[in-house]
């Protein structure tokens, strides 16, 4: 099954995993609400929750240099163009948590009851498992060679650590404000500044691959877009986690794709693109082990 979701994207990986227990839910009766909950109802559900996120940025840059002819002495202004892009593709599977599978519209007044209180998870901290992974960059440019003024041109190309450069940090679940109506999953996938190499030889520059990438990231997002490797999927999740009650996985898609960050000129400068694919599998079920009046 798969639903829109906004991805909100820190950038990278130990798991911690918050489930907000349940509150007391309002005692007016809605027009959905459930007279009763039978015995065997399922309300909440043991689950994996595997991630996988794809991001990718590319930026075209440009430079002057001024460049003294080593004949005439005259100074000329040369503009030298280049391009900047990162791509990054991870997957991550986090620690079993316990979600709800149920909302209070269905419930009714019977979610204040204490039979229906999910087994709170509390916060797991620890390492989780990539299971694959790879975060890439490349430079291009043109660099000048003197004394003669003549352009050359340059490429570099390498990548950041995934092993040990990356924790697995978040995985949080926030629910509505009496606990069984989830609306959001926020997944965090920090990453290490370690590139290899570690600096770009560009012609008549050098270049500190990770500085040089994060305050492009920065520039380059737009508007409510996260940063580098944090994503935030907040619609439709109700439906979804409901879903668990008769599927043993839902998948959850969320797709931001690349806009154009501009410079005072009105040239595309660069854009960030990221989609995020969760699947969530359902290990148990957690029933009611006996009629609840609503």
């Amino acid at each position: 099954m798969r639903r829109p979701g906004k991805v909100l994207v820190s950038a990278m990986l130990a798991a911690l995993v918050c489930v907000v227990p349940v509150a007391r839910a309002s005692t007016g009766h809605g027009p959905r609400e459930r007279p009763s909950i039978p015995r065997g109802f399922a309300y909440a559900a043991r689950v994996r929750v595997a991630v996988t996120y794809d991001a990718s940025f590319d930026q075209s840059t440009s430079r002057e240099q001024v460049c003294t002819g080593p004949m005439s002495g005259e100074q000329t202004t040369i503009s030298l163009p280049g391009s900047e892009s990162r791509e990054a593709k991870l997957t991550a599977v986090y620690a079993p948590i316990t979600v709800p599978i149920t909302t209070l519209s269905r419930l009714g007044r019977a979610a204040g009851s204490p039979a229906l209180a999910i087994t709170h998870t509390g916060e797991v901290s620890g390492p989780g498992d990539i299971t694959g992974g790879t975060d890439l960059y490349s430079f291009s440019g043109q660099g000048l060679e003197y004394p003669s003024c003549a352009t050359i041109p340059w490429t570099c190309s390498g990548a950041f650590a995934i092993a040990s450069g990356y924790q697995l940090p978040m995985v949080e679940l926030r629910t509505g404000a009496h606990g069984y109506d989830p609306i959001a999953l926020t997944l965090g996938l920090e990453g290490s500044t370690t590139a290899t190499p570690a600096a770009c030889l560009g012609g008549d520059q050098e270049i500190d691959v990770a500085s040089t990438l994060e305050q492009a990231l920065a520039a380059a997002r737009q508007g409510g877009q996260p940063a580098w490797g944090t994503a935030e999927l907040d619609s439709g999740l109700a439906r979804d986690f409901e879903e668990l009650a008769r599927s043993r996985s839902v998948t959850i898609s969320s797709r931001e794709p690349g806009e154009c960050s501009y410079d005072g000129l009105g040239e595309c400068e660069g854009a960030v693109s990221t989609s995020t694919r969760v699947v969530i599998t359902r290990l148990a079920l957690e029933r009611t082990t006996h009629r609840i009046r609503g």
